[in-house]
């Protein structure tokens, strides 16, 4: 999965705004401070520039991007939620403020119901829809 290929218009900007940071990080502190700034946004930035790589077995989900590999395992896994663009595996129990920041996003590749008929019949688990 690679958001950059799909998403040109917000790659350009995306990376519009790493430039006017950088250069404003260089202009107002110094060329190190312009470097620094580059390479926090770039690496923030590396799910949206970079591919992802997603595998779903019996036993986890896991993600890889940039040699970052964050695993999910089916245990950890207490809700499921489906909106338009992907799948959250989530490891929060209940509606808890920190559920966002938990868990594994699993991005949708013109793949959405084989994704979802995967981890609902492989996992035992039903995903709910999110509305926005």
């Amino acid at each position: 999965m690679h958001l950059l290929r799909e998403q040109l218009s917000r790659g350009a900007v995306a990376i519009a705004f790493v430039g006017f940071a950088a250069m404003a990080g260089w202009w107002y502190v110094g060329p190190v401070a312009g470097v620094a700034v580059t390479l926090a946004l770039l690496i923030s930035l590396a799910e949206f520039f970079c591919p992802v790589r997603y595998e779903i077995n019996e036993d986890a989900a896991v993600s890889q991007c940039l040699g970052r590999k964050k695993r999910v395992s089916r245990q950890q896994v207490t809700n499921c939620y489906v909106d338009d663009m992907g799948l959250k595996l989530s490891t929060c129990g209940g509606n808890r403020r920190l559920e966002p920041f938990r868990g594994l996003y699993l991005r949708f590749d013109g793949n959405a119901e084989q994704v979802i008929g995967f981890v609902e019949d492989l996992w035992k688990v039903t995903c709910e829809k999110q509305t926005p």
